[in-house]
């Protein structure tokens, strides 16, 4: 969705089709904190990326992963899955492990080999992941990622959002801009509104194929809500 509509409707939940009460570079910071907020919480924006071993270097940080390639996208948050591969061979899949697995097992007991392990110590924008056995050579890890966009300058900024997230963006700017405005009441009811759309979303997004290789699913075909995460199951896995 065009920057422009997103202001529009924003500004018609606000009842300020005018724009007389919240000017456009607010809306616009609030609309862009919605959809980072969004992206995360949605974790709608998913690609498969690659990373650069190296021989002998254990940890790589998440901002070392480049998102040149997709285009719209401003960095990695997380990383849910890992492969690697030396050379031409194909990835093989590496095992996710809970830190604190990882680290009773895993970290102490330095190796160096080709990977067939992974974890992720910190999270966030500044997250970083460790490997086991420590890599003996230079290879590729290939990363199914989740992606958050670049902030929405003009009608030309890419958006990366899908539908039917995007849905969701104007009530939570709105939310942000009746916060700000001490209209607490106002600011519960977006809330609120937003949090179904989110849930729509998920509901509507989610095959029944396979539905659990998206987080957040809740009762989608009979199936429990996932816990989100690089993770899934106490012992890592698929």
């Amino acid at each position: 969705m065009a920057l422009a509509n997103y202001i529009s409707q924003t500004q018609s939940l606000l009842h300020d089709t005018a724009g007389t009460l919240y000017s456009t570079a607010s809306l616009t910071t609030y609309i862009n904190q919605a959809r980072g907020q969004i992206a995360a919480e949605g974790m709608c924006i998913r690609n498969v990326l690659t990373l650069s071993t190296v021989a002998s270097q254990q940890s790589y940080l998440l901002s070392t992963i480049s998102v040149a390639s997709v285009t719209g996208a401003q960095y990695v948050l997380v990383v849910r899955k890992a492969a690697h591969a030396v050379g031409v061979a194909n990835p093989a899949r590496l095992d996710g492990r809970p830190w604190d697995y990882f680290f009773n097992y895993c970290l102490t007991k330095p190796t160096t080999a080709t990977p067939t392990t992974w974890s992720q110590l910190s999270q966030g924008q500044g997250g970083q992941f460790y490997l086991y056995p420590t890599p003996v050579a230079g290879g590729t890890l290939t990363l199914d990622c989740v992606l958050i966009p670049v902030d929405l300058v003009d009608d030309t900024t890419v958006e990366l959002i899908p539908w039917p997230w995007t849905t969701a963006v104007c009530y939570y700017a709105a939310y942000l801009a009746y916060m700000n405005a001490q209209r607490n009441a106002d600011a519960d009811r977006m809330w609120q509104l937003y949090q179904q759309k989110m849930q729509r979303a998920r509901d509507m997004t989610t095959p029944s194929t396979l539905p659990r290789n998206f987080p957040l699913s809740n009762q989608v075909s009979g199936v429990p809500t996932v816990t989100p995460g690089p993770f899934p199951g106490a012992q890592g896995g698929s």
